[in-house]
């Protein structure tokens, strides 16, 4: 028996017509996202991307669920993918609990009869977490994919500083992701896409990175009062 042969890269990770965008919220800003709807689910999964990244990530896991019988919805944070708003740029993190509960919320309603389980990649599964922990996300369970409860590689010290400093006088100045691209795939072409990828963020803004450093600390806090099952 022969394995299939991978889809070429740009491919996996193009949305096929299946999946549909999906608009949140009755006033502008927008946070936009997509969904690949099923008649009849089992379950259904609200995927909350990384920090870099997009919900177009998820376009080839996304299909393959749908196969199996799952509803599944994806979140384009604000300013990331095709959500308005700044790139990499936050004024409260409690932004994002809330854009994350109005994804669990339409999936609620579409499938009020099918369970709702909410997965987080990477820096998105804190968000994910904190959605949960802080009453803003009703789901069956939480799947946190590659979790960072800390910012690894982290920044030096006088970089640290320098984002502090920003964070009174330059809310707005730009700083580097401090993860490289080679960190989220071995394969060259994977590598080589997200390099390219326009649609998430490349660069932070200081007041972002401190509603981060803020939101890793009520999470770390309240990890430990989760009341679903969870799966790491």
């Amino acid at each position: 028996m022969s394995l299939a042969t991978p889809a070429p890269v740009a491919e996996r990770f193009r949305f096929s017509p299946r999946a549909e965008p999906v608009r949140l919220g009755s006033a502008p800003p927008y946070v936009h996202g997509y969904t690949w709807r099923h008649p009849a689910p089992s379950a259904t999964l609200v995927l909350v991307h990384g920090l870099q990244s997009h919900a177009q990530w998820f376009a080839e896991a996304a299909e393959l669920l749908l196969d199996r019988g799952f509803g599944v919805y994806a979140l384009d944070r604000q300013g990331s993918g095709s959500s308005p708003a700044v790139r990499g740029d936050v004024a409260r993190y409690a932004d994002w609990f809330d854009e994350v509960g109005a994804m669990v919320q339409l999936a609620r309603s579409e499938h009020p009869s099918a369970p709702v389980h909410l997965v987080g990649h990477c820096f998105g599964a804190n968000v994910a977490l904190g959605s949960i922990s802080s009453g803003r996300a009703q789901v069956r369970s939480l799947i946190m994919l590659t979790p960072g409860f800390y910012v690894l590689p982290d920044y030096g010290l006088v970089e640290k500083l320098h984002i502090g400093v920003s964070g009174l006088a330059a809310p707005r100045a730009r700083f580097r992701v401090p993860q490289d691209d080679g960190l989220f795939s071995l394969d060259e072409d994977v590598v080589a896409w997200i390099a390219a990828d326009s649609l998430g963020s490349k660069t932070l803004t200081a007041r972002c990175l401190l509603q981060i450093n803020a939101l890793l600390g009520e999470v770390r806090r309240n990890a430990g009062s989760l009341s679903v099952p969870l799966l790491v």
